[in-house]
């Protein structure tokens, strides 16, 4: 059974990801790489985009039960952690593909285990290595992994695995939001897998990063407050809090912004969606203005310092035209990126450039979701809607728009404004073309920078 709604739209954001993928792809085998790009990084460039397009085309024309969802989800997670961590000891005799943070968490949780500590001693060690709360998720996982598994290539193994079965049971949270916004079962199974099956995740299983826990933990928390911003049953609540009492552990300004999405899933209704939406378009406004005071009661830094770091991670200089395109180009990102490497190998980016391309393509739908949300006064959209834009204000003012590690923390909950549009039928052809072609040139100056 195909998807529901227009097949134009949603077959044309798979055509028109396809015909760019393969443009550039091409392109940069006839032409060259701006820099030197192993031939193993070029395979799992192509592999991922095999799997994932093959992936889509799948779930757009069946409709699986969310069980055999789950299970295709593990194994196809499994098959290409395996991989990449096979490619990754072959190639570079390490099992984590470069990565650098995964090599402190292994070193962390190796120390905590071969020193026979309890988990209370381990936080202390942590605490004595000046890592701060929100930083104590991923070492603490790796511990208990480690513990159980053993230190080296056993627990480093297991915890690929782990990740296949986190990244697989993040479908059921998901799917449970989409429905609780009232997406039909086809179009869900369609936008749960362009999540799960999202290269970023599976090479980050690999890499041996924090995100797809953390993501978990995120979609959990969002899915228990919107359930029982429905029910009232005690039973969501307490789930609700106990997974966004995770997140203190990951990053302290998601919990947050989702403390704030909480608390409008707690009151929004039909009876209050105008005044409602009102209060949230000019609360978002107002903290954006009153920004600096935020930041300073969040982190206890002022705006200036914030804005210096952003600088420095842009390249930006002092030169106030540099400055003004490098915030146009972060905001543009969260829209239309982050922006597909082709010409770059960006540490590993290239690998999951599939990926990141059908985001881009998907960010038309969403600009229209959005915008048919606020129109229409879609209330049950509107803790979606305020994680969306704070946490669009937090990866711009960041200056960190342009790194997947970011943004995917902000991805899975996007898709329900991508869905509503798409089951909709709200999206002009004309728009359509137009941001394709936005797309495209943006895609292209990036890629010859």
């Amino acid at each position: 059974m195909p998807l529901v709604g227009n097949r134009f739209y949603y077959r044309s954001v798979i055509y028109v990801y396809i015909a760019l993928f393969l443009f550039y792809y091409i392109y940069y085998a006839l032409v060259g790489y701006k820099e030197h790009i192993p031939n193993y990084m070029l395979f799992l460039q192509g592999f991922y985009f095999v799997i994932y397009t093959f992936s889509l085309i799948v779930t757009s024309h069946k409709n699986l039960s969310l069980k055999l969802l789950a299970v295709l989800v593990f194994f196809y997670s499994l098959l290409a952690g395996v991989l990449i961590r096979w490619i990754s000891w072959h190639f570079l005799n390490e099992p984590f593909f470069g990565g650098v943070d995964s090599v402190g968490y292994d070193m962390l949780g190796s120390a905590g285990v071969m020193r026979g500590i309890s988990y209370g001693q381990y936080i202390s060690y942590l605490n004595q290595n000046d890592t701060n709360i929100d930083d104590f998720g991923m070492p603490s996982i790796v511990f208990w992994v480690y513990s159980l598994f053993g230190t080296g290539k056993s627990g480093q193994n297991a915890m690929v695995a782990l990740n296949a079965l986190v990244i697989a049971c993040s479908v059921f949270p998901l799917d449970g939001i989409l429905r609780q916004v009232r997406i039909e079962r086809p179009m869900r199974r369609f936008c749960t897998t362009v999540y799960c099956c999202f290269p970023f995740l599976s090479l980050t299983a690999a890499v041996g990063l924090k995100e797809n826990f953390f993501v978990f933990i995120i979609l959990n928390s969002v899915y228990y407050l919107l359930r029982y911003g429905e029910t009232r049953k005690i039973r969501h609540i307490f789930l609700a809090i106990l997974f966004i009492s995770g997140i203190s552990f990951f990053r302290l300004a998601i919990l947050a912004i989702l403390l704030i999405s909480g608390i409008v899933a707690l009151i929004a209704r039909e009876s209050n969606k105008k005044v409602l939406l009102t209060f949230i378009l000019c609360g978002i406004i107002g903290g954006a203005l009153s920004i600096s005071l935020v930041i300073g009661i969040l982190y206890g830094k002022d705006l200036e310092a914030v804005l210096a770091v952003t600088a420095y991670r842009s390249g930006a200089g002092t030169e106030s035209v540099g400055s003004t395109v490098t915030w146009v180009v972060s905001m543009l990102a969260v829209l239309f990126g982050p922006y597909a490497n082709f010409a770059h190998m960006s540490e590993y980016a290239i690998v999951h450039s599939s990926g990141v391309l059908f985001k881009g393509v998907l960010g038309c739908p969403l600009l229209i979701g959005l915008w048919a949300t606020i129109r229409h006064l879609s209330w049950r959209y509107y803790p979606l809607t305020v994680y969306f834009l704070l946490h669009t204000i937090m990866v711009v003012l960041a200056g960190v728009s342009l790194d997947m590690r970011y943004q995917i923390t902000m991805f899975p909950l996007s898709l329900p404004f991508i869905a509503k549009s798409l089951q909709e039928q709200k999206i002009s052809r004309t728009f359509f073309l137009i941001y394709i072609i936005v797309l495209f040139g943006l895609t292209w100056f990036y890629n010859k920078r």
